[in-house]
């Protein structure tokens, strides 16, 4: 199952945030929505959350790790980071244990501890941080053995519910796999939906592949070109050489060598292997 759960979930900032609605590539801190600012202006913030955290507020100390840990505004500082999200996390703030919890399963500034990132991917599941949920669904089907894909679908679910779209993408494939119990391809394709409508490329090429196979619903090749268009929008590497590779020859497509061939190039420059292998017996027919 590794080779669809994608683990990568966004940290976050403040205490009414949520996941943003672009796929991650990889495991990157949400930003606060701002205007461009001068130097300066950051520069006071960050003053002010080391005075908010100073102070005792959890919210100011996983605000201000988060920009050590991106070097938002202060020079990138992963032990800092690890310092000040601890301390959130130990005022009992979710999002505070979320974002530790992340910093201990990724070993970023210390040394990787899988059953403490558990924990804290179980208590902010539980205080309602989806991308907790999310984290915790990938620690159960790719880190725990044997894999515990029945809890897992409970938590793809949740974070799904939380508009975590990678969430939705996950509990997606267990639900097309019956990997977690009984094969359900409606709500496989319910999930793909919602996961492509968030802007998960994994999610619109799932969701094409149904289309265009009939798997579950009519087939339905136009729509299913729409949707490794779209993909190919979201993601170039994977989603261009899927495009690609439908254009180049899929049954029920009409063939375009010529833009499949551009496609194959734009995803062999992003450095997707079989792209480039793909590209090259085309150019080799030539």
């Amino acid at each position: 199952m590794k080779c669809w759960i994608a683990i990568a979930v966004p940290l976050v900032f403040g205490c009414g945030a949520t996941a943003p609605k672009r796929a991650p590539k990889t495991a990157a801190p949400q930003k606060v929505e701002a205007r461009a600012e001068p130097v300066q202006k950051r520069d006071r913030s960050v003053s002010t959350y080391e005075r908010a955290c100073e102070l005792g507020s959890a919210r100011g100390c996983n605000d201000l790790g988060v920009k050590y840990l991106e070097g938002q505004g202060v020079t990138k500082d992963l032990a800092r980071a690890a310092v000040l999200l601890r301390k959130s996390c130990d005022a009992k703030l979710p999002m505070g244990c979320f974002n530790y919890g992340w910093m201990l399963h990724e070993g970023l500034g210390l040394e990787r501890d899988l059953a403490e990132a558990r924990r804290l991917y179980e208590f902010a599941c539980e205080s309602e941080i989806p991308s907790a949920c999310q984290s915790l669904g990938v620690v159960l089907t790719d880190e725990t053995v044997p894999p515990d894909n029945v809890r897992a679908l409970e938590h793809f679910d949740m974070a799904c519910r939380g508009e975590v779209p990678i969430g939705c993408f996950n509990a997606g494939y267990l639900y097309e796999s019956g990997a977690a119990g009984a094969v359900d391809l409606g709500k496989a394709l319910e999930l793909y939906r919602e996961s492509c409508d968030g802007d998960i490329a994994l999610g619109c090429v799932a969701l094409g592949r149904m289309l265009l196979q009939g798997t579950g619903t009519a087939s339905d090749p136009t729509g299913a070109v729409s949707l490794y268009r779209k993909s190919c929008e979201l993601d170039v590497k994977l989603g261009c050489y899927v495009y690609g590779m439908i254009l180049n020859g899929a049954e029920g497509v009409t063939p375009d060598r010529r833009r499949a061939r551009e496609l194959l190039s734009r995803a062999c420059t992003a450095g997707h292997a079989e792209a480039c292998a793909e590209l090259a017996v085309l150019l080799e027919r030539e």
